[in-house]
């Protein structure tokens, strides 16, 4: 007995329905997010205080790149998005300014995404699915879109450029597109990859004086300005910008995070993504056979380069010591508009042979389990009103030592009075091959700080990131002792890396001198033990005798009875 082909029919429609209401779904979920994390204006995450440091420079009038000294170090990361925020920074607070910019640049990223998808194809509805995964990609890419970070300005920087290499068929829209690309540099060094990727696309196309044109314009966008900065820096903007970013030694236990974690929890996007791809070498193999330079679907062989180029972009940014999955979003936001088109295509394919409704039937199941992946708790990268008040906690403490003398929280920016480098910033420079700089190492020695603030313990060894330990140790724990402990039921960092301002050292009565990294480690386990303690006492609401000695008293006499 035939099949009914009404019921398949039913069934593919009905399932399309629900991939564009969880499309929405997403959308909606996002603005709830962002509109909540508006309403509670907090660092979310351990870097951003101190990209407000920068934006802050900007406004102030002083250098961002400069040598590094124990008040500044800059970031690796090039200075348009400072440039932005902080025009706007002069109008509205800084962490406004910030968040508007990287927001405001994520609603034209999801628009260009329809329109490329639109452009090269997509039915309404896979494009509606499109701007659904852009959004639920989200989280897999770490809640980062409407942070005060660079990541969403670059991705519309590089998609505006891609699609005007698209739209445009003259010489005059391909140099502009250059331009755009070249540009993006300076968002983030990743669009350098798809700037690239454009341009060979243009030339695999057949469309060769347009690549000549793109090549002028990238690099009208790209070469002055570069000669400027690094000209007025002294050369500084090359060593922070190119220097120091390559100076990231690949980390080879995150080839498995990226392409069996990462890429598995994209799955659609990365699985439409290789088949894009591999119809590009599949079309271009073909012309080279036939000897036909000239490709059919120009416009197609364009995206699937920069398709390309985003992913090689993201995975190498990935696989780099301290790769975060913010890295991510160049190429997921690429791979959306290739799960689009990829949809659209299997799907009038699968028309052309009679099982249209089997097909899209198949693909909706696909997409809405893409979609379901991406869902989220919104209370996660939500700040609550509870984090708020660890917030201002952190504040008025910093601001109570600083009665007593200037305070270095390594950890965080955008808290002490006097501003100062982050710990991030500072292991950079070491990694770039500067060491700690001397002005640095001497205002520890000479125990500068009234109080010096950490996260946690590797921040001194910085093992973990660089492979060896650092002098900074001994450094540190040779001038100053662990004082205090900050409650462990405070929160820690809303997205990202999840830390908290937690030990206090203060400065020792006289310097350990001539100890040894064992010695030295001994007296911070025993200082941090009592620390620790006294946390505890507090939190049980028994307070500490005003008499107590200093923990720096307390370890002496205990090593003392020791020996």
């Amino acid at each position: 007995m035939p099949t009914d082909p009404i019921v398949p029919t039913v069934v593919a429609k009905i399932l399309r329905g629900l991939v564009v209401a969880g499309s929405v779904a997403l959308v909606a979920l996002f603005a709830y997010v962002v509109a909540a994390r508006f309403a509670i204006p907090i660092e979310l995450e351990w870097m951003g205080g101190t990209v407000l440091d920068h934006v802050e420079r900007f406004v102030q009038g002083k250098p961002i790149y400069a040598a590094p000294t124990v008040d500044w170090i800059a970031y690796i990361y090039t200075p348009l998005y400072y440039w932005v925020s902080g025009t706007l920074a002069r109008a509205v607070p800084v962490l406004l300014a910030c968040r508007v910019v990287s927001l405001v640049a994520t609603l034209g990223a999801s628009a260009l995404v329809w329109r490329l998808a639109r452009r090269l194809g997509a039915s309404h509805v896979w494009a509606i699915a499109a701007v659904g995964c852009f959004y639920g990609a989200y989280s897999l890419t770490g809640y980062w879109y409407d942070l005060e970070r660079a990541d969403t300005l670059c991705t519309l920087m590089v998609l505006a450029g891609t699609s005007i290499a698209i739209d445009s068929t003259g010489l005059v829209g391909a140099v502009i597109a250059g331009l755009v690309l070249g540009l993006a540099f300076y968002a983030k060094q990743q669009a350098l990859g798809v700037a690239l990727s454009v341009g060979v696309g243009l030339l695999v196309a057949g469309e060769r004086r347009r690549a000549l044109g793109f090549a002028l314009g990238a690099a009208v966008g790209l070469v002055p300005l570069f000669a400027w900065l690094h000209t007025s820096t002294g050369g500084w903007f090359d060593f922070y910008c190119v220097k120091m970013g390559a100076a990231h030694g690949v980390d080879l236990s995150l080839f498995t995070l990226f392409f069996l974690g990462d890429l598995s929890n994209a799955f659609a996007l990365a699985a439409a993504t290789f088949a894009v791809l591999a119809w590009l070498v599949r079309d271009t193999w073909q012309r080279v056979e036939a000897k036909r330079y000239d490709a059919s679907d120009k416009r197609l062989v364009v995206f699937a380069c920069a398709l390309g180029g985003a992913f090689v972009a993201s995975a190498s940014s990935r696989l780099h010591q301290g790769g975060f999955l913010n890295v991510l979003i160049v190429w997921s936001t690429f791979g959306c508009v290739a799960f689009a088109i990829a949809a659209t295509r299997v799907e009038q394919l699968a028309q052309s042979h009679g099982m249209g409704p089997l097909a899209g039937a198949g693909l909706s199941l696909a997409a809405l389990l893409q979609l379901a992946h991406f869902a989220y708790d919104p209370s996660e990268p939500t700040p609550s009103h509870h984090a708020e008040f660890d917030a201002n906690l952190l504040e008025a403490r910093v601001h109570e030592l600083e009665k007593s003398g200037e305070v270095l929280l390594t950890g965080r920016g955008h808290v002490t009075t006097q501003r100062h480098f982050h710990i991030m910033a500072l292991m950079d420079v070491m990694r770039g091959g500067l060491g700690i700089p001397d002005e640095i190492a001497s205002a520890i020695r000479s125990r500068r700080y009234a109080a010096y603030i950490l996260d946690e313990w590797p921040e001194l060894t910085l093992e973990v990131m660089m492979g060896h330990r650092s002098e900074l140790f001994d450094i540190v724990l040779s001038n100053y002792y662990v004082a205090e402990r900050w409650d462990d039921r405070e929160s820690d960092g809303i997205v990202g890396r999840h830390v908290h301002p937690t030990w206090v050292l203060k400065p020792r009565a006289q310097p350990i001198v001539g100890a040894t990294f064992e010695q030295l480690d001994r007296r911070r386990t025993i200082e941090a033990g009592l620390a620790e303690e006294r946390m505890r006492q507090r939190q049980a609401g028994v307070p500490l005798p005003a008499d107590a000695p200093t923990t720096e008293q307390a370890a002496a006499t205990i090593l003392d009875e020791k020996h």
